[in-house]
């Protein structure tokens, strides 16, 4: 499905006759160092997306045997639980409601506890990507700097 990695975008407009694997001789002037440029992130912009579809596709399919798993282990579970709490009912002659009352009681607790577990902390996402991203924005920063006092 991917073009071979020696092709030209076909935004570069070169025949297939100048291809010949080499770059063509006015790609070394600005303005098509320029056009060459836009073309080439064009291209990977474009396989990004082909791959990024293709990704999804498979995420997706993945995602919706997991949700139908995951039905079924809930449904599983609600029948287990009901059997349970008649289990519990007929050896102890307690009152099947009450029985049930203190399941969903014990339920409810274990959710709680899993709520306050699970409340995010207070650190930022990511530091190590954004102290790199800081440093490539001081160096571009430094770049146009040095540029403009060249000029």
């Amino acid at each position: 499905m991917n073009p071979p990695s020696d092709a030209y975008p076909a935004s570069l407009e070169i025949s297939p006759s100048e291809q010949g694997g080499n770059a063509p001789e006015s790609a070394s002037a600005p303005e098509n160092w320029h056009t060459a440029l836009d073309s080439l992130i064009t291209s990977r912009l474009s396989l990004i997306r082909l791959e990024s579809k293709e990704a999804m596709s498979k995420t997706i399919r993945s995602l919706v045997f997991i949700a139908t798993a995951a039905l079924a282990i809930l449904f599983a579970w609600g029948l287990i639980l009901v059997g349970i709490i008649q289990l519990i009912h007929l050896s102890t002659q307690w009152p099947w409601h009450w029985v049930a009352l203190a399941a969903g009681g014990l339920h409810l607790l274990i959710a709680l506890i899993l709520v306050n577990l699970a409340k995010p902390s207070n650190k930022s996402a990511f530091p190590v990507t954004r102290a790199e991203f800081q440093k490539d924005r001081e160096w571009l920063h430094q770049v146009l700097k040095t540029k403009k006092s060249s000029d």
